[in-house]
C-alpha cells in the first residue's frame, strides 16, 4: 500500500496498528512526514 494513499485514507477512517507502523517506517521525505503529523494531529484533538 502506498504511503500517500494510506495517509489520505487515514483522514477518513481510523487506521490499524499495522498500517500506522507501515506509515512510520515508510515515511522518509519531509512532505510525507509533515502530512503524517498533520493526519495524526487531527485525532489528538478529537479524543
Amino acid at each position: 500500500m502506498k504511503v500517500n494513499k494510506l495517509l489520505m485514507e487515514a483522514k477518513e477512517r481510523s487506521i490499524t496498528k499495522e498500517e500506522a507502523l507501515f506509515l512510520f517506517n515508510s515515511t522518509h521525505e519531509m512532505p510525507q512526514i509533515l502530512n503524517l503529523f498533520d493526519v495524526a494531529s487531527m485525532f489528538c484533538f478529537c479524543l
